[in-house]
């Protein structure tokens, strides 16, 4: 077995209300996403990413390079979450799966050459706390053999 050493590389924060990537729907005349707010989404993300590489002066990461990535999303407080104490866990819609799709898709390009090269995912979602705006913390670690 051998051994990888993490090395960090890459970690982004963005800001709005994370969006899950929904199933694609076969319309009469096109394809399009059963989420409309999916797009937009992916875009913040993937214009966020291109912009971060380029401050860091970095490019995409080659093909074959295997990477983990962490992720954690964070949720719009509920309009009844209680003011004083801890918001209850996130543990209703939007899936964390369809979450995390998501932000890979939107990677993919300015940050990964194909999602298939991420090896290990990390993620968790939650509701924000008092005067915390929602968005998605993203990080991803280039694996050194």
């Amino acid at each position: 077995m051998s051994t990888l050493t993490v090395a960090a590389v890459f970690t982004l924060w963005v800001p709005g209300k994370p969006q899950p990537q929904g199933s694609k729907t076969r319309g009469r005349w096109s394809i399009y996403d059963d989420n409309p707010n999916t797009g937009p989404w992916r875009e913040r993300i993937a214009l966020a990413a291109s912009r971060r590489m380029c401050d860091l002066e970095l490019t995409p990461f080659e093909p074959k390079t295997p990477l983990h990535v962490e992720l954690s999303f964070v949720l719009p407080r509920l309009a009844n979450a209680p003011k004083t104490r801890a918001h209850p866990p996130a543990v209703t819609k939007p899936d964390l799966d369809k979450l995390i799709r998501a932000v890979f898709d939107a990677l993919t390009g300015p940050v990964l050459h194909d999602d298939a090269q991420v090896t290990g995912v990390y993620a968790y979602k939650r509701r924000a706390e008092a005067g915390e705006e929602p968005g998605a913390h993203i990080r991803v670690q280039r694996l050194i053999p």
